[in-house]
């Protein structure tokens, strides 16, 4: 069975849809979009603006851990 998570969700994402992912959370989600499709997310160019929101979502969390 599935669990609330207590805390706010980071979606990195590629469509107009959540996919359910905000009915798991108490918190708000953090969505952030990238340009591409679920097939090509992963191929360049869109994998460098995958890593870069990857890695700004990452500092955020370390400089700002109550987000």
């Amino acid at each position: 069975m599935l669990q609330v998570y207590q805390n706010k969700i980071t979606l990195l994402k590629t469509g107009d849809r959540d996919l359910g992912w905000g009915e798991l959370s108490v918190e708000s989600m953090d969505i952030h979009m990238i340009p591409a499709n679920h097939l090509t997310m992963l191929k360049k160019p869109h994998v460098q603006v995958l890593a870069e929101q990857l890695k700004a979502c990452m500092i955020n969390s370390l400089t700002n851990p109550s987000c």
